[in-house]
Formats: C-alpha cells, sequence, structure tokens
C-alpha cells in the first residue's frame, strides 16, 4: 500500500506544497519524519541537468527514491502524511490554495490507511486465534 505511486505522488505534493523555504520544509516535514539533515543539505547543493538548483518537488523525488527500499519507508511516509493532515501553518506555504487541497488529500489517505491498518490487525488476530485453536 505505501509503495504504490498515488502515495508517493502524495508525499511528493506534501514536501513540494506545504512550506515555500527548504530549510523550513526540513524542519516542518523531513527532520520529524526521521529524515538526515547532512542527506537533506546535500541535495539543496545539486544541482538539475539544466544546471538549477535542484527544486523542491526534485528534491522529493530523490528522497522518496533513497527511501523506497530502506527498512524504515513506511514509517517515514506515514510521518510525513501523517504531518500534512495535521497541518495548519498555510502562511508557510507559496500557494495557500494548494497546501489546503494536499492537507485535504493527505487527511483522506491517512484515513484510507487508518482502516487498512485496522482490518490487517484483525486479520493477523483471527489467524493467530485459527492457529491455537487448531494446532
Amino acid at each position: 500500500m505505501y509503495q504504490s505511486t498515488d502515495m508517493k505522488k502524495l508525499v511528493i505534493e506534501i514536501i513540494a506544497t506545504l512550506v515555500h523555504i527548504k530549510s523550513n520544509m526540513y524542519e516542518q516535514i523531513l527532520r520529524p519524519a526521521g529524515i538526515n539533515k547532512e542527506y537533506f543539505q546535500s541535495l539543496t547543493k545539486q544541482k538539475n541537468e539544466y544546471g538549477k538548483w535542484l527544486s523542491k518537488r526534485e528534491i522529493a523525488s530523490r528522497i522518496i527514491l533513497t527511501i523506497d527500499n530502506h527498512a524504515k519507508y513506511e514509517k517515514i511516509m506515514r510521518s510525513i502524511i501523517k504531518t500534512a493532515s495535521a497541518w495548519n501553518q498555510f502562511h508557510l506555504a507559496d500557494n495557500e490554495y494548494e497546501a489546503r487541497a494536499t492537507v485535504q488529500k493527505a487527511r483522506e489517505v491517512l484515513g484510507v490507511l487508518e482502516i487498512w491498518e485496522e482490518k490487517e490487525a484483525r486479520e493477523r488476530e483471527h489467524a493467530t486465534r485459527w492457529v491455537a485453536l487448531h494446532c
């Protein structure tokens, strides 16, 4: 579920739209998710194929590519989505309306994730009981 393309797109949108200034973006969104500061700072010093500094969207894409197979991938993605779902600092965004739409989408996705996780927990509990009764 966490590795879906839609989930990745949402996290990129969160990183790119909620906070206009990159250093604040790191402090408000990436640091709480456990993204290494030195890694983030190295991304802010890189240029794209056109010779321009990486945009927040390009930085977000590279972060997701880097953590894609990381053991804490799901935890990091969920943390970013959870941060966005509770977001109310729209004055930090370049475009308040885009930020509000992104927050709304994060809230919807977080709700779906919680339902999905509850269902999985019930299924695991049911399987454990079945094994205990039949073994």
